[in-house]
């Protein structure tokens, strides 16, 4: 990087040339993890990496700004470049039910916060709901049919132990079948 001349001499004739060498940083482009979206709602996609001066944009449906907003899923792709380089990302969005929303962790010590696992949200428009919690040994620890009512941590009568156990829960809701599923961390 920098201004570099160069002269050269010849039986008593000399010439002289300056050429400017600029060095552009190694491009980066990083969209993050799939994502998603909450039905209804706007995600906004844009190049994670730092951006540099020259850099050109271009998102799979050719528009050229550096953040892309979404309202619906798919899969979505930035293609950047400078004068050394061409680099593509793609993500991929899915949409889910934001109406409704399990804790992924709970502490069910008897102080009045966060002591019980269930589902919240607008759950008065939910049918034929079912919560299962698994131990990690697959083991069901919990099963409720009720909305309204939630995990409270105990197994036989007993404290579970503290750790990671998986919920899958089944409900319909607007006359279509869903299903939730994912880890549930226990702290006492």
């Amino acid at each position: 990087k920098g201004m570099y001349q160069l002269s050269i001499s010849y039986e008593g004739c000399i010439d002289s040339d300056v050429i400017i060498v600029t060095q552009y940083p190694a491009l980066q482009i990083d969209l993050g993890t799939d994502a998603e979206l909450c039905n209804g709602g706007e995600l906004v996609l844009a190049n994670l990496s730092r951006s540099h001066e020259g850099v050109k944009y271009l998102w799979q449906d050719g528009a050229t700004t550096e953040e892309y907003s979404i309202t619906k899923p798919g899969q979505y792709f930035l293609t950047i470049n400078n004068v050394c380089d061409t680099l593509t990302d793609t993500v991929i969005v899915t949409e889910r039910n934001c109406r409704f929303f399990f804790p992924s962790a709970f502490t069910p010590n008897g102080d009045g916060n966060n002591d019980i696992a269930r589902l919240v949200g607008d759950i008065g428009v939910i049918e034929h709901y079912q919560l299962r919690i698994f131990n990690r040994w697959g083991e069901e620890v919990f099963f409720t049919d009720n909305v309204h009512k939630g995990w409270d941590g105990f197994y036989n009568g007993v404290s579970a132990e503290m750790g990671t156990y998986f919920y899958q829960i089944q409900y319909t809701y607007q006359a279509e079948r869903e299903l939730m599923k994912g880890n549930l961390l226990l702290i006492h």
